[in-house]
């Protein structure tokens, strides 16, 4: 038997459920500090293999086609799916210091943007809200150091609440709305008396362990202006203590599947198609969720979808979503060859 307690949230899901229908398995590492393994899954002469959700549901190219995001609003674009008003800065460009007329275009149209390097993930790198040509060179700046990304990608910024849709083989199995971290003011504690107090939380933990991600001192410290760690909030004052709504920096997630309207949620299914994955966590940003998808986008498409915020969300109704993701994993067996 292996210790699951050693695998990431989502891998550990999906080991347990495969260990709850009889399957032997293996954990496979590409080195000896990985904390990422791709799981073997034998039973009955047959074997499958899945790392979280990188699984035979999703062909290799769907999978590369995702994790760049340029790539992917091209493919989004070509069919008809909506997405933000888009401009590119690449490598050329930085080193001549030069930001492209198409991108400060962008800015004189819109007035507010988004930056981010086009391979990023969890959120590493993107600055939110840009309003001068100022902020414009320091979010390029921190988006190309942060990952070290050549393209870099510039955004009209959109406006609305961002959720997640889990997708799998044309249907949304679950959608959840995640907040970004935030404190409650008790008008007496400052932010960062109550980031710790929240931090202490048996649920939280360090990266995608656990149920919940610890909030980042460091992070907020840097997202903010100075100072904002000492402010005392009033009582019952909610603070977002981050911008980016991801898991990974802290965030919580409300379960709001119920809520969707069908017309977001065959986006979503069509935005997974149109990248030809078979399993996708889609990022919709729109004003009205139960809406007509009227002024909604789709910001990104995911190959390898966390399932935490759907399991365990912090409000609403958890969904099993591991039970029905591996029962479709498990139709990819095949006979072990020898």
């Amino acid at each position: 038997m292996i210790d699951t307690s050693k695998l990431m949230l989502t891998n550990r899901l999906l080991a347990e459920e495969a260990i709850r229908r009889g399957y032997s398995l293996s954990m496979m590492a590409s080195r000896p500090s990985a904390k990422s393994y791709t799981i073997r899954c034998e039973k009955d002469g047959k074997e499958f293999y899945f790392k979280s959700l990188h699984t035979a549901l999703s062909p290799s190219y769907a999978v590369f086609m995702a994790g760049d995001k340029l790539l992917t609003r091209s493919m989004l674009n070509y069919h008809n799916v909506p997405t933000p008003d888009t401009a590119v800065v690449y490598l050329d460009d930085l080193n001549n210091y030069k930001i492209p007329d198409n991108v400060e275009n962008l800015l004189y149209r819109y007035g507010r943007l988004v930056v981010k390097p086009a391979t990023t993930n969890h959120g590493r790198g993107i600055t939110i809200d840009v309003r001068s040509e100022k902020d414009l060179r320091k979010a390029i700046e921190v988006a190309y150091h942060e990952e070290y990304e050549p393209d870099i990608i510039v955004q009209q910024m959109v406006f609305g609440r961002e959720y997640r849709f889990l997708v799998l083989q044309g249907e949304v199995l679950a959608v959840a709305y995640r907040r970004p971290p935030f404190v409650v003011g008790d008008g007496v504690s400052t932010i960062r008396e109550l980031i710790d107090r929240k931090n202490l939380d048996p649920r939280r933990g360090e990266g995608h362990s656990s149920v919940l991600t610890k909030i980042d001192l460091d992070q907020v410290i840097n997202d903010n202006p100075e100072g904002f760690l000492d402010i005392v909030p009033n009582i019952g004052t909610e603070v977002d203590v981050l911008k980016t709504s991801n898991l990974s920096r802290g965030g919580e997630s409300v379960d709001v599947t119920d809520e969707a309207s069908c017309e977001l949620k065959t986006m979503a299914v069509h935005a997974a198609k149109a990248c030809s994955l078979g399993i996708a966590g889609v990022d919709i940003v729109t004003q009205d969720i139960s809406g007509n998808g009227q002024d909604s986008y789709v910001l990104e498409v995911n190959a390898s979808p966390g399932i935490r915020m759907h399991q365990f969300p912090s409000v609403g109704i958890a969904h099993d979503v591991a039970k029905d993701l591996f029962s479709a994993i498990e139709k990819t067996a095949h006979p072990i060859v020898e």
